[in-house]
């Protein structure tokens, strides 16, 4: 049996509903790991756009309502 990474799933630790806005946490160890993450992440239908890292914590945040734009070639 051969395993491959599927890059484009992110693992879910939380998910809340704030002020009218979706926000998902995630794992996130290190900077590295930030910028790795991908800039934007659907989740049950809503759009959600990287918006930041908690060190201390070791997770990084994605919030619904971020102005997000599609790259045009």
């Amino acid at each position: 049996m051969e395993a491959t990474a599927k890059r484009e799933y992110v693992k879910v630790l939380n998910w809340y509903h704030i002020d009218g806005a979706v926000v998902v946490i995630t794992d996130c160890a290190d900077y590295d790991a930030y910028r790795a993450l991908p800039d934007a992440i659907e989740v049950e239908g809503h759009l959600l756009g990287k918006t930041g890292w908690n060190s201390d914590r070791g997770t990084a945040c994605f919030k619904s309502g971020v102005l997000l734009a599609r790259k045009v070639r």
